[in-house]
């Protein structure tokens, strides 16, 4: 099953590897909840930096929270690398500045 994202309407940022994983259909654009979370197998953060499991989550005072089953780091980076080797210098992927992906 992919990932989800959630939509640019929510405050995402439109980043360079969030839209690949739509376009190589590993990710799915989809409104997020805390309930969706807490039935999820797992959140991973998306960044310039790499994919890193997230273990918890607060939605703040009425918006509940999650806590997430940890999803081993190795997992996550076996998604960043899946990204990484679609995109190659043809792309333009060395020429882009990264973006975050919330």
């Amino acid at each position: 099953m992919p990932l989800a994202t959630p939509p640019l309407a929510s405050g995402c940022l439109p980043g360079i590897m969030r839209q690949r994983a739509l376009d190589l259909g590993l990710a799915v654009e989809t409104p997020i909840s805390m309930e969706m979370l807490n039935r999820s197998d797992g959140a991973l953060l998306l960044n310039s930096l790499g994919c890193r499991p997230i273990h918890g989550l607060s939605g703040g005072r009425g918006h509940g929270s999650a806590t997430l089953t940890r999803i081993d780091p190795a997992q996550a980076e076996g998604f960043w690398r899946r990204l990484l080797d679609a995109g190659g210098a043809s792309e333009g992927a060395q020429k882009q500045p990264w973006v975050e992906m919330r």
